[in-house]
């Protein structure tokens, strides 16, 4: 069917520069009667008030001008068509309708080229505009809650007989939901700077190994509360890269495996170098991630429990994606429900 097609477009090309052609020695000889005429009027040899004489003139000015006519019908509804449906479906795109597909066949590569082009656009547009609804939505939720609580808390506490010791609770709330805010924002101001910076700098020397062992501690009371045991492969590695982004790197993949890890877990890290890149890979024995989790986990504020119990905004592994991919290197995850998960990651080496 597709060679088929080709091959009567090829024809179909052939038939309209042949008529191209056709239309242009009309034109010629046209004009070259009419120089003639004149000359022979100018002469005598031709009368033009004269019916017979000038019977042969006019029907060939006649068979000219419709001959014209339809030649140009056919090249405008050849090259205006497509342009003034694209015309249309710009117009439509204008008004925010991005669920346009141009499915027709041209004659012309180049036509075919730009209708294709066009659909890849406005495949693009629709995509951005799903996100920019799910972000805005998002983002609603996840202000909603902790505003929510931060005012039922605060109502509460404006109770003259409210004992010591709920007032405190109810004021630790208020802090946590307040923390809860300031990292939402945080998060969501980084991903939108680093969604739109494409080299990384400050970069400096340092030990990685000991940048993972510092973010370990620094997490300390989450991990001790739930008794989770650490297993240490740490080759001593030194990295060059911005130590904030790596930071956050490694914080983000160690509190999610430390947050997703049963009571006595056990966490295990490694650090392996080649002549070519680091590798970094942190597992745990924890709740693990259902296949249609696995596909979503990058995405922003995307979250397996659509509950909210657990803490989180889903904003974290989508940093984490980002500053991976800022820094050239790639992220594999495996896991399996009630077995755990793994995180491969890769970073190169300069």
């Amino acid at each position: 069917m597709a060679k088929r097609f080709k091959k009567d477009k090829k024809k179909s090309k052939i038939i309209i520069i042949f008529a191209l052609i056709t239309s242009c020695l009309v034109l010629v000889l046209y004009t070259l009667l009419l120089a003639i005429s004149y000359l022979l009027i100018q002469h005598g040899h031709l009368v033009i008030d004269q019916p017979f004489n000038s019977l042969p003139l006019i029907c060939f000015v006649i068979i000219g001008f419709i001959i014209g006519i339809i030649i140009s019908s056919m090249i405008m509804k050849i090259f205006y068509r497509p342009i003034n449906k694209m015309s249309q479906n710009f117009k439509k795109i204008s008004k925010g309708e991005f669920n346009i597909k141009i499915e027709d066949e041209t004659l012309f590569d180049e036509i075919n080229e730009l209708y294709k082009n066009f659909n890849i656009m406005t495949k693009e547009l629709s995509s951005i505009e799903t996100l920019r609804n799910d972000f805005v939505v998002n983002v609603s939720h996840e202000f909603k809650t902790p505003l929510a609580t931060i005012e039922g808390y605060a109502t509460l506490l404006q109770d003259v007989n409210l004992d010591s010791e709920k007032r405190n609770i109810y004021t630790e709330k208020i802090i946590e939901s307040t923390r809860s805010l300031s990292t939402l924002t945080k998060n969501i101001l980084t991903l939108s700077k680093l969604e739109n910076q494409d080299l990384v700098s400050d970069k400096k020397t340092f030990l990685l190994d000991e940048q993972i062992k510092q973010t370990i501690i620094d997490l300390e009371p989450y991990w001790s509360n739930k008794n989770i045991e650490f297993d240490l492969d740490l080759d001593e590695t030194y990295y060059s890269t911005n130590e904030g982004l790596s930071r956050q790197i490694w914080y983000n993949l160690i509190n999610n495996a430390i947050k997703y890890s049963n009571d006595f877990g056990k966490i295990s890290i490694s650090i392996k170098k080649d002549d070519n890149s680091i590798i970094v890979i942190i597992s745990d024995n924890g709740i693990g991630m259902s296949k249609e989790t696995l596909q979503h986990i990058f995405d922003k504020f995307y979250q397996a429990d659509t509950s909210h119990k657990s803490e989180g905004n889903g904003l974290g592994l989508a940093l984490v994606k980002r500053i991976i991919t800022l820094l050239k290197g790639s992220i594999e995850v495996e896991s399996q429900i009630n077995v755990g998960s793994t995180f491969k990651i890769s970073l190169p080496l300069d």
